[in-house]
Order: structure tokens, then C-alpha cells, then sequence
């Protein structure tokens, strides 16, 4: 299995309607094909972390990837794992308040949820910094986003 990391840019910041379609589409194919993982979202600045078997998340990174008109993608780790760090997640949603929108409308939001992991190993160790160093502007493509910490909102696997 592997774990990989990378950011990105999205040309226009995404609606409500709009992400939860894409986070239904990422849990429905990630589901079929295994795999586990997380986004951070900050404007139009992401952070995703994509774990499971070696072919399938090199597959899904090269979909990405390969919609350069719409992305922006910079990997920036690739680890070999033994274990999933998000089992419960085939998508989850890291994501700043938005003005005037219910953060209940995709799940309960709490920043703990993230938090509560302990890492195993030094490359989960790796992961939870470059996490945390995305959420505090590093490797942001757009000018600053109103970096109020961002709340969790995790859809767990059923």
C-alpha cells in the first residue's frame, strides 16, 4: 500500500453543492477501489492525502493530475505504509468556516476529530506535519486565504 500527499489549486473556489458532489463521487469510486484519505480545503488551496493499494491511488492521482485545465497539482510525499492512518474515511473534508453556511450541511464539524490521531510511525509523523504546515499557508498556489483555523468535517466510511 501507499499513501500519497500532495496539494493543489482549483481555478475557482468550489460551491457547497459542488463539493458535496465531489466528495459523494471521490467516496463512492475511492469505496469500490479501497482506498482511504483526506482533504484539506482553504479557498481555493487543497491538501489530499490518498491511501490504499499502490495501482489504484496512482491511478486516481494520475485523473487528477492529468486535468491540469482545472488543477494544479504538486505531490509532495509518496510513502510505502503498512497500515491506513484514515481507516473510517475514504474522503474526508477539512475546511475553514464559510460565511453564512451551516458546517452541519456536510457533517459535524470539530478540529479534535483530526487531532485525536497519534501517529504510529515517521510517516504518519510526516503526514500530520505537512497537514498542519498546509493549514498554516505553506504550499498555497492563491494569495492568503482568511486562514482562521479550519474545522473538520469527516464523513466516515458505512
Amino acid at each position: 500500500m501507499i499513501r500519497l500527499i500532495f496539494s493543489g489549486s482549483l481555478t475557482v473556489a468550489p460551491s457547497e453543492s459542488r463539493m458535496a458532489a465531489y466528495l459523494a463521487d471521490c467516496q463512492q469510486r475511492f469505496a469500490r477501489h479501497g482506498i482511504s484519505g483526506l482533504m484539506v480545503l482553504m479557498g481555493c488551496d487543497f491538501l489530499q492525502v490518498m491511501e490504499g493499494p499502490a495501482a489504484d491511488v496512482a491511478h486516481e492521482y494520475d485523473l487528477l493530475a492529468a486535468q491540469n485545465h482545472r488543477y494544479r497539482i504538486t505531490l509532495l510525499a509518496r510513502q510505502a505504509i503498512e497500515r491506513r492512518m484514515f481507516t473510517d474515511w475514504h474522503m474526508g473534508l477539512v475546511s475553514p468556516p464559510q460565511p453564512g453556511v451551516e458546517a452541519s450541511v456536510l457533517l459535524s464539524p470539530s478540529l479534535l476529530d483530526l487531532q485525536r490521531y497519534v501517529p504510529q510511525n515517521d510517516g504518519e509523523q510526516h503526514m500530520l506535519h505537512i497537514i498542519d504546515e498546509f493549514i498554516a499557508g505553506k504550499w498555497h498556489l492563491t494569495p492568503p486565504f482568511d486562514a482562521s483555523r479550519p474545522i473538520t468535517v469527516l464523513r466516515k466510511n458505512h
